[in-house]
């Protein structure tokens, strides 16, 4: 994967700001995918990629916060999305697979991946490494039709690579990083989805409300848990991105995280691709984390043993809570490196 491996060359000349020709297409109208159209908008036209079956029309999208701003865009369904000179991948990680497929069905050869979660490559298939990656480490929810707000955290893409020429113009300014910087962020990315987001999801709270309930030890046991996933050459660093990245957003943050949304929305989530990976690696390693993506599993929509009450999963998660130790060492990420060693 490109920001894992080499550098990628500058931005195509057909993609130069103010180029009314030029035309960047996100895959993806999530909240992510909204985001930065608004923001890439304001320099060139952006096609605007949804599930198949959505209507080929002009929209009008909205952003707040961080990003803020409104444009109209086209959007057309992923099966009928034609070539554009560069495609930023913002769907969900299981839905990257069919994305993937059809986009290069298209003619589309040059991708900037943005997804959440690790395993992406064996979603891509062939040619992961000609992708190039970017972190998005800013939060953003969606607040109704095509409208979302924007959450301070950044843009994280490769040094000389496609994404950071992309944005210029657009009033998100990306920060420039060499490729083991990002992977190092993108592991450190991955703790903080994979602890914080089904805790504050089946809790049905924001970030910054799960120390009051005192639910902040459960998110820094689970940390725990799955650090040993990160590879040994990223660990250290990445744990101590990851600690940071949770005590600000345990502290400050008023983000209601994409699994929570994704909850109650009755959407599917991407725990397979977070938590659930972790379990699936560890085992019974892992016993908080195994218990957590089973309880996010089993109370969405469509799960093989029906719908788990909500009573019932703020009741489970209590349980675990009142389980984990209370060691001052979880209570900031200090010690947690040690175990992953």
């Amino acid at each position: 994967m490109r920001g894992e491996g080499s550098r990628v060359g500058s931005l195509p000349g057909s993609l130069r700001p103010g180029d009314s020709a030029a035309s960047v297409c996100i895959w993806g109208d999530g909240a992510v995918g909204i985001g930065l159209a608004v923001a890439l908008s304001r320099t060139r036209p952006v096609l605007l990629v949804g599930p198949p079956g959505v209507d080929d029309s002009t929209v009008v999208i909205e952003s707040s916060g961080s990003i803020t701003g409104s444009a109209r865009v086209r959007r057309v369904p992923a099966d009928r999305a034609p070539a554009s000179p560069v495609c930023l991948m913002a769907v969900k990680a299981f839905d990257l697979a069919a994305a993937s497929r059809q986009s290069r069905l298209a003619g589309n050869a040059t991708h900037v991946c943005l997804c959440n979660g690790m395993g992406l490559e064996e979603q891509w298939g062939p040619g992961w490494d000609e992708v190039e990656s970017a972190v998005v480490l800013g939060g953003f929810e969606r607040t109704g039709g095509l409208s979302v707000v924007t959450h301070p955290g950044g843009l994280l893409v490769l040094d000389g690579g496609i994404a950071a020429g992309l944005f210029e113009g657009s009033g998100v300014v990306p920060t420039p990083c060499d490729r083991r910087g990002l992977a190092v962020t993108r592991w450190a990315k991955w703790l903080v989805n994979s602890s914080l987001n089904p805790v504050a999801a089946l809790s049905s709270r924001r970030n910054d409300e799960l120390d009051a309930a005192g639910l902040a030890p459960l998110v820094w046991s689970v940390v725990s848990e799955i650090l040993p996933v990160v590879p040994g050459e990223f660990r250290d660093e990445a744990m101590e991105k990851a600690s940071g990245m949770l005590r600000f957003l345990l502290a400050e943050s008023r983000n209601r995280c994409s699994m929570l949304q994704d909850m109650d929305a009755g959407r599917r989530t991407e725990i397979d691709f977070m938590t659930g990976l972790a379990a699936g690696r560890l085992r019974d390693r892992c016993p908080i984390a195994f218990a957590l993506s089973s309880l996010v599993r089993a109370g969405r929509p469509g799960a093989s043993s029906g719908t788990i009450p909500g009573s019932r999963i703020s009741r489970s998660v209590r349980r675990l809570s009142r389980t984990v130790s209370h060691r001052n060492s979880w209570d900031t990420g200090e010690g947690l490196r040690r175990r992953g060693s």
